[in-house]
């Protein structure tokens, strides 16, 4: 996979930013199964180390995804470069152009649009997890304290 933006940088022609784009896809839903996999358990467990534990492990995975975005975006930026622009010509209209742009950057989108959908995902399953636990409170109620006059 793909792992840098000197890497997108070195890709040239829409074939290879199209045969990227199939790599990365690929190479990424298989590293991010795992994550997939404890999201769609239920946590409502009253087990409180079992819930810290799956808490832990689903805030681990920020770092990465956040990552895969920061790839998503830049391959969604360069496609929309003048690198992959088709060339005014005669016949070659605006929306013709426009259309080309989407068909190279559109998948990166997409993927794009999942991944910060996976990171809201990530949050709302750690802020669940500390209202479970208490921790929220615990937090909250030390907020507010400090700050009281």
């Amino acid at each position: 996979m793909v792992g840098s933006i000197r890497e997108i940088l070195k890709i040239t022609t829409p074939e290879q930013l199209q045969a990227a784009f199939l790599q990365f896809e690929t190479e990424l839903w298989d590293r991010i199964k795992p994550l997939e996999a404890v999201l769609e358990k239920n946590i409502m467990s009253p087990d409180v180390p079992s819930t810290l534990q799956h808490m832990a492990y689903v805030e681990s995975w920020r770092n990465r995804i956040t990552r895969y975005l920061y790839l998503a975006d830049g391959f969604v930026s360069y496609a929309k470069s003048s690198q992959f622009a088709l060339p005014v010509e005669k016949g070659t209209t605006e929306a013709v152009r426009d259309a080309w742009k989407k068909t190279l950057c559109g998948p990166f989108e997409a993927v794009q649009r999942r991944l910060e959908e996976l990171l809201r995902t990530i949050d709302s399953r750690v802020n669940m997890c500390k209202k479970k636990v208490g921790m929220e409170d615990a937090v909250e109620s030390n907020r507010s304290s400090r700050f009281a006059a």
